[in-house]
């Protein structure tokens, strides 16, 4: 039996099929829960579930506008992405929020460096995560913790390839030299 594409399922959706939808929120939410509890500071949790269901309010209210020849995972991404980048631009006008550096609990196939990660804890890959720019974190996040191309990245930040791709590279560079230096565990 052929699976249904996420995008055939999220045309259908767009068309009335609520059983479609449930399928790709089925598919999805560990994932958009998981990728927006990574990103946002830890002493905003409270507010992740609230974040989680307005990214899906979002798809639902969006579900028209779905371009099907667009991958939904990289359309479904971006949609979490500006929801928690509102968050926080609304909590830094309010000076409510300070930016604290998130860390992505599964790391999954990081290129980084494979001995980085066998010989890091969760707690040393969030100081490691903590000192790298919001910029940086996100696509090291996207590429090596969620698993999009350069290409995707791009579209889910608003990047050119070319940009995704240098700050993906200085990323690593950074994190690299961070960890070898040490001072990370300050």
């Amino acid at each position: 039996m052929v699976e249904t594409s996420d995008e055939e399922l999220m045309k259908a959706y767009a068309v009335g099929n609520k059983e479609a939808f449930s399928v790709l929120y089925d598919r999805f939410e560990g994932r958009i829960f998981q990728f927006l509890k990574n990103r946002l500071p830890s002493k905003h949790r409270t507010i992740l579930p609230d974040l989680f269901q307005l990214t899906w309010y979002k798809v639902h209210k969006s579900r028209a506008s779905f371009d099907a020849n667009q991958k939904f995972s990289t359309w479904l991404f971006s949609i979490a992405i500006n929801t928690l980048r509102d968050y926080i631009g609304e909590a830094r006008h309010k000076k409510e929020l300070e930016l604290e550096s998130a860390s992505s609990s599964e790391m999954g196939s990081v290129h980084i460096e494979d001995e980085l990660i066998a010989r890091l804890d969760r707690n040393s890959i969030q100081l490691l995560l903590n000192r790298l720019p919001i910029r940086l974190k996100e696509v090291l996040l996207l590429a090596d913790g969620e698993g999009f191309e350069p290409k995707e990245i791009g579209e889910i930040l608003g990047l050119s390839m070319g940009a995704t791709r240098q700050l993906l590279y200085r990323a690593r560079k950074e994190i690299q030299a961070v960890f070898k230096e040490g001072s990370w565990k300050r």
